[in-house]
């Protein structure tokens, strides 16, 4: 026991005399991956689910919604990199494919359910979709310049698949004669890499005919397609980040990521959407009554339904997301122990054909505190919003120089104090190989 507290505190000490970087490099050259996968929302944790009687109770559930309502959230984004180091210079190349999406629905659809609507009126309930896929090859260059680290990452990035928010709004009316009526309308736009226009003739057509057109696509047909936008698809970004050792123990830096210019996708398929649902006279009488007659379902529903569905030959501009902020390392007792504090702000598509808008503006954080132990064993503890979704996470690392594995789990969810009782999770592993 002595002679392990003996090397621990050899370590600790070893460690703590390292240079200090807010992002040190572990290795001279290594190559590796890492995969990324998130799910969350807002309504029900698993704590509230996993229960013998299960009770879903819609005043509470609306009364603690804030003020954004439903949301859900998911992504999974896998990486594959190369990077080598030399006294204080770096170079790297890196490869990301990227998916994300969700949905939300306003918080007026939860006080319908939980309180009812005011009879003989309309009430208005606001959805909002939204979805992206991107490939990326970014090349990083690292300098050290009189104390001051730099890194530059220009990307050149294509756009796979883009959905903007079609904000489909939907109409529920209670009439004093107990009737209920609700109707969902809207048109949507999906901007892809397959083009579908001469296939369908640039007509509308049926679900049944775009499923065949889509089956009919061949993998070869789809290749050519996608080296056909490589260069008039394509887009660019710029990423830069500057650290400075303020203090023996305490690294300062800030990042940014630019969009210089957007990626563009050619085409485009549009749908309109409806559905509709109108109860008979008196359904409350339905509800009580014990007539076997009476049906499994008091509503007559139409839908949902997808109209008019056009695939175009269209141009449509979109970026990767711009951010800023600032961040910093500080060890205060020793390299072994970092306290690593993140705050920034991002835009989702800030220079696409969307235009602006304060509703894709989101601010992001993080706070981890990272442990290594005996060289090789690391331990981490973060809590951060990023991409909008609260994560809390716990990982640990075996690191032994020429193999290094990184594993974390955690829990998420669009509500910060939700986000505790395991609304959504998210999970990351990671492999280095390299001297």
């Amino acid at each position: 026991m002595k002679k392990l507290l003996l090397i621990m505190g050899l370590s600790f000490l070893a460690l703590s005399t390292l240079t200090a970087e807010i992002d040190k490099p572990k290795r001279f050259f290594e190559v590796g991956m890492d995969f990324n996968a998130s799910v969350s929302e807002n309504l029900l944790g698993v704590t509230e689910v996993m229960q013998k009687d299960l009770v879903i109770d819609l005043p509470k559930i609306y009364s603690e919604m804030g003020r954004g309502g439903f949301k859900f959230n998911m992504a999974v984004q896998p990486s594959y990199f190369m990077n080598l180091y030399i006294d204080g210079w770096g170079i790297g190349t890196r490869t990301d494919i990227s998916f994300s999406g969700g949905f939300g629905i306003s918080k007026d659809f939860f006080k319908l359910l939980a309180e009812g609507n005011s009879l003989d009126e309309d009430m208005k309930i606001a959805t909002s979709f939204n979805m992206q896929a991107f490939l990326s090859q970014s090349i990083s260059v690292g300098l050290n310049l009189n104390g001051f680290k730099v890194k530059i990452t220009p990307s050149y990035f294509l756009p796979l698949l883009y959905m903007p928010d079609p904000h489909i709004a939907l109409n529920v009316r209670m009439n004093s004669d107990g009737q209920i009526k609700a109707s969902a309308d809207g048109v949507f736009s999906v901007y892809t890499l397959a083009d579908l226009s001469e296939s369908l003739n640039g007509k509308s057509v049926s679900m049944e005919e775009l499923q065949d057109a889509l089956t009919a696509l061949n993998t070869d047909d789809l290749l050519e397609q996608v080296k056909s936008v490589l260069l008039l698809g394509a887009g660019i970004d710029l990423a830069a980040s500057v650290q400075y050792p303020l203090l023996e123990n305490l690294d300062i830096g800030a990042y940014t990521s630019l969009q210089i210019i957007p990626g563009t996708l050619h085409n485009k398929i549009s749908s309109g959407f409806d559905f509709s649902a109108e109860s008979e006279n008196g359904i409350m009488d339905w509800y009580t009554s014990n007539d076997e007659d009476k049906g499994d379902n008091p509503f007559t529903t139409d839908g949902p339904n997808l109209t008019d569905i056009v695939a175009e030959k269209t141009e449509y501009k979109v970026s990767k997301p711009f951010r800023f902020g600032v961040e910093a390392a500080w060890r205060p007792i020793g390299n072994w122990f970092v306290l690593h504090p993140m705050l920034g702000v991002a835009m989702r598509n800030p220079i696409g054909s969307e235009g602006f808008s304060w509703e894709r503006v989101y601010p992001e954080y993080r706070l981890s505190v990272d442990m290594t132990f005996l060289y090789v064993l690391g331990l981490s503890v973060s809590t951060e919003y990023m991409n909008q979704v609260f994560a809390h996470t716990l990982g640990l690392s075996l690191n032994t120089r020429v193999f290094e594995l990184d594993a974390s789990v955690g829990v998420s969810g669009a509500d910060f104090f939700k986000s505790f009782t395991v609304r959504g999770l998210q999970a990351k592993v990671g492999f280095r190989l390299g001297i």
